[in-house]
């Protein structure tokens, strides 16, 4: 009987003390995220961004824009575009911003989809920036009352090892 107690005492003191995989992170209680607990939290990725992390040894980065529908609506309106400020303008405007800063620009992999309730468009983009390699997995999210997008990017070269993650974080996001 001791020994089982034992066994218990040294199972439960090991239990405790490994580190948690993965954090939720709640911001402006408009949306939460989950990521790996190895990320940390940065502020020098994207001056827009309400949620910037990042993991160095693997050059993982995520960010997080919030736009108030009514913003991106009015925009539209006031420059004569002809878009009427959905999800799919949305996506076309993005789309095009990719085009003004990546050379070898490649956007595939598109999926339009649900994420917790959400409508979404998911994709992929690839290019090179200032002759490097770059790989974005993304997602622009039709909340309520705002746009979101979800940018998870690395090297071109860890693609494939890190496309699974940047998808898990992706379909992590909920709004609150």
């Amino acid at each position: 009987m001791k020994k089982i107690i034992l066994l218990l005492v040294v199972f439960l003191s090991f239990s405790c003390q490994q580190k948690k995989e993965h954090e939720t992170i709640t911001i402006k209680k408009k949306y939460s995220v989950v990521l790996p607990s190895k990320f940390e939290k940065v502020n020098n990725l994207n001056e827009e961004a309400s949620l910037q992390y990042q993991y160095l040894p693997e050059e993982f980065y995520v960010i997080v824009i919030d736009e108030p529908k009514t913003a991106f609506e009015a925009a539209m309106k006031s420059n004569g575009s002809g878009l009427n400020g959905n999800l799919e303008d949305y996506y076309n405007i993005v789309k095009t911003n990719f085009e003004g800063f990546l050379e070898n620009l490649k956007i595939y992999d598109e999926k339009r989809t649900t994420i917790n309730g959400n409508k979404a468009v998911v994709f992929s983009v690839s290019g090179e920036l200032q002759g490097m390699g770059i790989f974005y997995r993304y997602a622009l999210i039709q909340g309520k009352s705002d746009f979101f997008q979800v940018m998870v990017w690395t090297e071109k070269a860890r693609e494939t090892k890190l496309k699974p993650n940047m998808d898990s974080i992706i379909q992590s996001f909920r709004t609150l």
